[in-house]
């Protein structure tokens, strides 16, 4: 199992003399936290474990709780979730280079598709045009970026924004010296970004589906 569990249990002892229970108490070096009142805590390891399970080699919380399942230490996809939470802004630092290293990038690659968020809510939102509206569709947004070393880094970006406006948001600091990248992409009006720092490409592949079914 990728994630093991470590049961401790303790002798409780009782003064002969006024009665009272005393306990001996786990040693808490290392341990992180505890969760749902069950008096489950984690170590750091295993935080970071869970973190390069989901984030690094993309197993969703579901999958990664029936492979634990399997296994014989069970966990929950709420659980999971939960724990990846306390590393989250660990985790930041490593995103916001990704991204600065997809900023850089001659070629990049995207695409979205609706995801089921069922805590969102509708909320007032301007589109690409200024143009505002209710927006209640999360999504789900991928770009892959080349790098100059043939490198390829994929960024995913959940919730309310399209394609085209992640892609707008990770370009926006691109150095001013380097020439607009060139955005594969299909020609759907959320993955467009109409914007003179992206030189946006259609997918030749959605083309065909036009004429070759």
């Amino acid at each position: 199992a990728l994630l093991e569990a470590t049961r401790h249990r303790f002798n409780e002892f009782r003064c002969n003399f006024c009665g009272a229970i005393f306990t001996p108490k786990l040693e808490v070096t290392g341990i992180v936290d505890t969760i749902d009142g069950r008096g489950i805590r984690f170590t750091r390891s295993a935080l970071s474990l869970i973190a390069f399970c989901h984030v690094w080699a993309g197993l969703p919380y579901h999958r990664l709780a029936q492979m634990q399942g399997m296994m014989g230490y069970a966990l929950s996809p709420s659980t999971l979730s939960d724990q990846l939470s306390k590393v989250a802004g660990a985790l930041k630092v490593f995103v916001d280079y990704l991204r600065s290293l997809a900023c850089d990038a001659m070629v990049a690659y995207t695409d979205d598709f609706a995801i089921q968020v069922n805590a969102e809510k509708a909320v007032i939102r301007k589109n690409s045009s200024g143009k505002i509206s209710y927006r209640s569709g999360t999504y789900t947004s991928v770009l892959i970026a080349i790098l100059d070393d043939c490198h390829a880094v994929p960024i995913f970006s959940s919730g309310l924004k399209h394609a085209g406006e992640n892609l707008k948001e990770i370009f926006a600091d691109r150095p001013k010296g380097l020439p607009p990248p060139l955005i594969v992409a299909d020609r759907s009006k959320v993955t467009e970004a109409s914007d003179a720092l992206l030189n946006v490409s259609a997918c030749l592949q959605h083309a065909r589906d036009y004429f070759v079914h």
